[in-house]
């Protein structure tokens, strides 16, 4: 019940503030886990490194991933990786 909760009041709420052009990085980050390599990411995503990077920028702004080191990725709150998965935004 806790997390059907968070998933429709907590999860749900960060996804929609996601443009439809955004959220394949997510989905590119969640098929990693919770963080993912950038150069994992690129292919997942079919776009240029100009593109991803604006992506990238928006997604931090927006405070829903952040960079814990140089070429990587990962989600600012936990379980959102998990929560893409299981609700079938992101294979594995």
């Amino acid at each position: 019940a806790l997390r059907e909760s968070l998933d429709q009041l907590f999860f749900a709420a960060r996804l929609a503030r996601t443009s439809r052009f955004a959220r394949p990085l997510l989905v590119a980050i969640a098929a990693d886990g919770e963080a993912a390599d950038l150069r994992a990411v690129l292919p997942r995503i079919g776009a240029g490194h100009d593109v991803a990077k604006r992506l990238i920028s928006r997604l931090v702004n927006k405070g829903l991933i952040y960079r814990p080191e140089r070429a990587r990725l990962a989600f600012t709150v936990p379980m959102f990786g998990e929560y893409l998965r299981r609700k079938g935004h992101a294979d594995g």
